[in-house]
Protein backbone atom coordinates (compact mmCIF):
# COMPACT_ATOMS: atom_id res chain seq x y z
CA UNK A 1 0.00 0.00 0.00
CA UNK A 2 1.36 3.73 -0.96
CA UNK A 3 1.67 6.01 1.76
CA UNK A 4 0.06 8.92 1.55
CA UNK A 5 -0.36 12.34 3.53
CA UNK A 6 -3.45 12.70 5.61
CA UNK A 7 -3.73 16.03 7.24
CA UNK A 8 -4.16 16.50 11.03
CA UNK A 9 -7.89 17.71 10.69
CA UNK A 10 -8.64 14.57 9.56
CA UNK A 11 -6.71 12.12 11.90
CA UNK A 12 -8.13 13.81 14.55
CA UNK A 13 -11.58 12.77 13.79
CA UNK A 14 -11.13 9.03 13.21
CA UNK A 15 -12.31 6.46 16.01
CA UNK A 16 -10.52 6.00 18.73
CA UNK A 17 -8.50 3.12 17.46
CA UNK A 18 -7.77 4.74 14.15
CA UNK A 19 -6.72 8.00 15.66
CA UNK A 20 -4.23 6.06 18.33
CA UNK A 21 -2.96 4.25 15.10
CA UNK A 22 -2.11 8.09 13.37
CA UNK A 23 -0.86 9.57 16.31
CA UNK A 24 1.69 6.18 17.09
CA UNK A 25 2.17 6.37 13.24
CA UNK A 26 3.31 10.17 14.23
CA UNK A 27 5.27 9.35 17.33
CA UNK A 28 7.52 6.75 15.74
CA UNK A 29 8.23 8.77 12.82
CA UNK A 30 9.15 11.37 15.42
CA UNK A 31 11.71 9.53 17.63
CA UNK A 32 12.99 7.43 14.69
CA UNK A 33 13.99 11.06 13.14
CA UNK A 34 15.44 12.24 16.81
CA UNK A 35 17.40 9.05 16.79
CA UNK A 36 18.79 9.57 13.39
CA UNK A 37 19.85 12.96 14.20
CA UNK A 38 21.55 11.80 17.71
CA UNK A 39 23.08 9.09 15.96
CA UNK A 40 23.76 9.77 12.22
CA UNK A 41 22.72 6.25 10.98
CA UNK A 42 19.17 5.31 10.14
CA UNK A 43 19.34 1.54 11.43
CA UNK A 44 19.58 2.33 15.28
CA UNK A 45 17.25 0.63 17.83
CA UNK A 46 14.81 2.02 19.95
CA UNK A 47 13.14 1.22 22.82
CA UNK A 48 9.61 2.76 24.30
CA UNK A 49 7.87 2.17 27.52
CA UNK A 50 4.01 2.46 27.30
CA UNK A 51 1.63 2.40 29.55
CA UNK A 52 -1.79 1.21 28.21
CA UNK A 53 -1.86 1.58 25.21
CA UNK A 54 -4.14 -0.31 23.63
CA UNK A 55 -7.27 1.37 25.09
CA UNK A 56 -9.21 1.87 22.09
CA UNK A 57 -6.73 -0.06 19.23
CA UNK A 58 -7.43 -3.43 19.87
CA UNK A 59 -8.29 -4.27 16.31
CA UNK A 60 -6.31 -7.21 14.65
CA UNK A 61 -5.44 -4.89 12.03
CA UNK A 62 -4.86 -1.95 14.39
CA UNK A 63 -2.66 -3.65 16.21
CA UNK A 64 -0.96 -5.41 12.90
CA UNK A 65 -0.46 -1.72 11.68
CA UNK A 66 1.41 -0.49 14.84
CA UNK A 67 3.54 -3.43 15.48
CA UNK A 68 4.37 -3.81 12.13
CA UNK A 69 5.69 -0.28 11.91
CA UNK A 70 7.50 -0.57 15.50
CA UNK A 71 9.12 -3.28 13.91
CA UNK A 72 10.10 -1.68 10.51
CA UNK A 73 11.51 1.25 12.68
CA UNK A 74 13.69 -1.12 14.95
CA UNK A 75 11.13 0.40 17.62
CA UNK A 76 10.77 -2.25 20.76
CA UNK A 77 7.72 -1.54 22.83
CA UNK A 78 7.48 -2.55 26.41
CA UNK A 79 3.94 -2.16 27.07
CA UNK A 80 2.05 -2.26 30.54
CA UNK A 81 -1.81 -2.84 30.28
CA UNK A 82 -4.30 -4.61 32.38
CA UNK A 83 -6.01 -6.11 28.77
CA UNK A 84 -5.72 -9.76 28.19
CA UNK A 85 -6.86 -10.07 24.97
CA UNK A 86 -5.89 -13.02 22.65
CA UNK A 87 -5.18 -10.22 19.67
CA UNK A 88 -2.64 -8.23 22.02
CA UNK A 89 -0.73 -11.15 23.46
CA UNK A 90 -0.21 -12.50 19.80
CA UNK A 91 2.04 -9.05 18.85
CA UNK A 92 4.22 -10.31 21.64
CA UNK A 93 7.32 -12.67 21.85
CA UNK A 94 7.04 -12.52 26.01
CA UNK A 95 4.21 -11.54 28.07
CA UNK A 96 4.33 -11.94 32.04
CA UNK A 97 1.45 -11.14 34.51
CA UNK A 98 2.62 -9.15 37.48
CA UNK A 99 0.20 -8.61 40.44
CA UNK A 100 0.97 -6.23 42.92
CA UNK A 101 -0.14 -6.98 46.73
CA UNK A 102 0.58 -4.83 49.58
CA UNK A 103 1.35 -6.51 52.96
CA UNK A 104 1.28 -5.66 56.73
CA UNK A 105 4.17 -3.40 57.69
CA UNK A 106 4.76 -1.26 54.75
CA UNK A 107 5.74 -4.32 52.17
CA UNK A 108 4.50 -4.81 49.05
CA UNK A 109 4.92 -8.28 46.88
CA UNK A 110 5.13 -8.16 43.17
CA UNK A 111 4.36 -11.36 41.58
CA UNK A 112 5.45 -12.29 38.02
CA UNK A 113 3.99 -14.86 36.12
CA UNK A 114 5.31 -15.95 32.45
CA UNK A 115 2.06 -15.64 30.25
CA UNK A 116 3.35 -16.47 26.89
CA UNK A 117 7.39 -17.14 25.82
CA UNK A 118 9.22 -18.10 22.92
CA UNK A 119 12.44 -18.81 25.14
CA UNK A 120 12.38 -20.22 28.26
CA UNK A 121 12.39 -17.15 31.27
CA UNK A 122 12.28 -17.47 34.84
CA UNK A 123 9.08 -16.72 37.31
CA UNK A 124 10.05 -14.09 39.87
CA UNK A 125 8.91 -12.37 43.13
CA UNK A 126 9.79 -8.88 44.29
CA UNK A 127 9.75 -7.73 47.59
CA UNK A 128 9.51 -3.87 48.03
CA UNK A 129 10.06 -2.62 51.55
CA UNK A 130 7.64 0.62 51.85
CA UNK A 131 9.20 3.65 54.02
CA UNK A 132 7.16 6.79 54.66
CA UNK A 133 9.11 9.92 53.63
CA UNK A 134 9.23 13.30 55.11
CA UNK A 135 8.99 17.22 52.99
CA UNK A 136 10.50 18.35 55.89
Amino acid sequence: ELSRYIPWETVINWSGGEKLAGFFAMFISIISYLRYKKTNWHGSSKVIWIDNPFGQANAGHLLNYIFDLAKATKTQMICLTGLQEVNIYAQFDVVYSLVHRMLMSNTSVIRSNLVKSNQGVETAFYKVEHEQMSFI
